[in-house]
């Protein structure tokens, strides 16, 4: 599985990038139940479809994953199995996300592949009027046996951050990790007070500072 990251025509940058794709459904004793490949003017990802225990009946059925620039695999989106309300056709619908905001698509099977009772599945874009949240972010955070420290990592396709957080003695501390103008691109990111909605920002260039 692989990121190949592609720039665009500026025409096309300016608007929403348009996908395609397959999906395949995999043997039974394999770890995803499907693989397959999305594209766009913008970039070519291997996907995976992994199973997930379902909370309730409209919970997604699948985790979409894929791996990033690090090697790391991360979530990229859900999907749900679905059935058409006219022709009674099974298709999955998938909502994504790679760090370009989110976007939804739909693996359907074409009438020879169904006859064929085949596993492909071919990819098109669903338009959709309708607000979307983003799914694009993993992570980890494990306990250490000192200090009540963690250490952990947070990731999408865009970047890929390992971190250590410990206690404080006066209790909880919020903060921001941004990036002012100087940093903005690279991996260092500074610390700055978390801001309530009463206060005064603070200048981001006044705090510490966090390095992938």
């Amino acid at each position: 599985m692989r990121w190949q990251g592609r720039q665009a025509p500026a025409n096309q940058r300016r608007n929403h990038p348009m996908f395609a794709g397959t999906l395949t459904r995999n043997v039974e004793t394999a770890a995803a139940q499907y693989t397959g490949m999305i594209h766009s003017t913008r970039f070519d990802i291997a996907i995976q479809l992994e199973a997930r225990a379902k909370m309730s009946e409209r919970s997604p059925d699948f985790d979409v994953t894929a791996v990033n620039k690090s090697g790391r695999k991360v979530r990229i989106g859900t999907a749900w199995n679905e059935t058409g309300n006219t022709s009674g056709n099974p298709y999955i619908s998938m909502q994504i996300d790679v760090g370009l905001g989110p976007f939804r698509v739909n693996a359907v099977q074409t009438k020879e592949a169904r006859t064929a009772q085949s596993g492909e599945f071919e990819i098109i874009p669903l338009v959709s009027n309708g607000l979307m949240k983003s799914g694009s972010i993993s992570g980890e955070l494990t306990a250490m046996d000192a200090d009540n420290a963690f250490t952990g990592y947070i990731a999408n396709m865009m970047f890929d951050l390992e971190f250590m957080l410990i206690n404080t003695p006066d209790g909880d501390l919020r903060v921001n990790a941004v990036q002012n103008e100087e940093q903005r691109g690279g991996q260092t990111f500074s610390i700055i007070p978390f801001i309530d909605s009463g206060e005064q920002p603070q200048d981001a260039g006044a705090g510490l500072s966090l390095v992938a």
